[in-house]
């Protein structure tokens, strides 16, 4: 929960536009997390699954032997044009966009057992931290957003 929204943060940071539309939604909780799951897609909080292959299965007309080891890429999935029309514009028109093509917590029988949870906490998060004023990057931050666990995220904001 805390990388995703992170990560969120720093994608609404490189897109002012994208953060004041998504302000004047923040009282429409579904219009602000279509804002939110957008920003979400360009950095998720997990950029790669990794699975164990338990018995023989056939994936885009490829075999999958048992005992094989799949990485399921969700970053690049997320770019997917067959399922993001024009994917590297952030949008979050519903013909564009299906909320169940977001992967952010897996799918079927691997969805997070936590998704609830942690989209109430995302949210609710980034409703307060989003509305601080002239909120920016610390001058000295060196958050990453490409950390696999990153230690801060030092933000600014005029009181």
């Amino acid at each position: 929960t805390l990388k995703a929204i992170a990560r969120t943060v720093d994608q609404f940071l490189r897109r002012p536009r994208e953060l004041d539309a998504a302000l004047l939604a923040v009282n429409d909780d579904d219009m602000f997390m279509r804002y939110v799951r957008e920003a979400m897609r360009f950095n998720p909080q997990n950029h790669v699954l990794f699975r164990w292959c338990e018995q023989l299965y056939k994936l885009g007309g490829v075999d999958i032997p048992p005992g094989s080891l799949v990485f399921a890429a969700t970053l690049s999935a997320m770019f997917d044009p067959g399922k993001f029309p024009d994917p590297e514009e952030f949008s979050i028109d519903p013909q564009k966009r299906h909320q169940e093509d977001y992967l952010f917590f897996g799918h079927d029988l691997h969805q997070c057992l936590g998704q609830y949870i942690s989209e109430v906490q995302i949210r609710e998060v980034l409703k307060q931290v989003l509305k601080l004023p002239k909120l920016r990057r610390a001058k000295y931050d060196q958050y990453n957003p490409l950390d696999l666990l990153p230690l801060h995220f030092m933000l600014e904001f005029d009181a």
